[in-house]
């Protein structure tokens, strides 16, 4: 069995910031529990996924962090994940995030979609990274020889969220 994620936005309160939840749990029957014991909050604006790529995370709290939700065509998960974990990762590596992890969303709106988490020093570096993503020659050579070949987009939009990372109260 898998470790269980859970990622997601939760929303400030009485005027104080949102932040980046990020909870986990060794594998689907420890979840059971905690939510049998009444434990675990609804969060409607998260997933529950596993981690696929990257490093698994050990984020801090108050550590600024993006989080991306990546939304892909169906059929298409393995290609979009192929290109997340070969290109976009080491991609916002190099662009200088800290750590980098892709989930895979097992349960949520929206699917199939992936999330990543990346973590930042400062918010200059993060706020350079999509340009950083979309000039990378290998990468846009990768996306025209795929076109070429007849392959639909496999990734269909990412949203970007950069706040600090928190564990969800």
């Amino acid at each position: 069995m898998s470790a269980v994620w859970r990622i997601g936005w939760q929303s400030g309160r009485a005027g104080l910031p949102g932040l980046i939840a990020i909870e986990h749990w060794a594998d689907w029957a420890a979840l059971d529990a905690q939510i049998a014991g009444g434990n675990v909050t609804h969060r409607p604006d998260s997933i529950f996924a596993h981690h696929v790529g990257g490093v698994a995370p050990n984020i801090p709290d108050g550590q600024l962090t993006e989080l991306q939700w990546v939304r892909v065509n169906n059929g298409a998960g393995k290609l979009a994940a192929d290109l997340l974990t070969g290109w976009h990762l080491p991609i916002l590596l190099r662009a200088g995030a800290q750590q980098v992890a892709l989930f895979d969303a097992v349960h949520g709106d929206d699917l199939p979609r992936f999330a990543i988490l990346a973590t930042w020093s400062d918010a200059v570096a993060a706020l350079k990274a999509p340009p950083a993503l979309e000039a990378d020659p290998g990468l846009q050579t990768k996306l025209a020889a795929l076109r070429a070949e007849g392959h639909r987009p496999a990734i269909l939009e990412t949203k970007r969220i950069l706040g600090f990372a928190g564990h969800a109260a």
